[in-house]
């Protein structure tokens, strides 16, 4: 009877035992579940910050290049009103010098029509009048129309100055010329 008392406890002890590997070795397998746990919850939450900070630094370079684009964009839009400005000011200048010119040839082509007239009547007038007169009328007539002849000479340098059309070097040696040899 005590050889069956001692299998029974034996085999009692056995159960225990078992139990008690099964419960150490599942203890152990939690424990170890646990820690993959917490390992795990640490890489997803370094995963988890690695994401921030690349999308806080993706956010910061856009921000960056935004403003970038943006001075560019300030920076472009002053330099074309610069431009713009600076174009319509030549236009406007070149438009005033034209308007200058135009105005000189006008004012020249009227002296040199009305006046040139005038003291060209006034010379051939006194000259006509002069092969009629007595001796002392016909040297003032003749004195008359050789002041108007200065005058027409006179008159043509004033209007060859005014006219824009002369404004060019080789005119102004031609006109050297001529009054070399006068």
């Amino acid at each position: 009877g005590k050889l069956t008392g001692n299998a029974n406890m034996t085999m009692n002890y056995q159960g225990k035992l078992l139990i008690l590997k099964d419960t150490i070795f599942n203890q152990e397998r939690v424990k170890a579940d646990i820690e993959m746990a917490a390992k795990l919850k640490d890489a997803e939450q370094k995963a988890t910050i690695a994401q921030l900070e690349i999308k806080s630094n993706k956010e910061a370079y856009q921000k960056r290049l935004s403003l970038i684009l943006l001075g560019i964009s300030i920076l472009s839009g002053i330099g074309l009103y610069f431009n713009y400005r600076n174009r319509m000011r030549r236009k406007n200048e070149l438009a005033l010098f034209r308007q200058k010119e135009e105005f000189r040839n006008q004012v020249s082509s009227d002296l040199h029509d009305d006046v040139g007239t005038l003291l060209t009547g006034v010379a051939l007038q006194s000259e006509v009048a002069s092969m009629s007169a007595d001796v002392n009328l016909k040297k003032s007539l003749l004195e008359i129309s050789s002041m108007s002849r200065a005058a027409m000479e006179q008159m043509r340098d004033i209007v060859w100055t005014l006219d824009s059309r002369k404004d060019k070097y080789e005119n102004l040696v031609d006109r050297m010329r001529a009054f070399a040899e006068q």
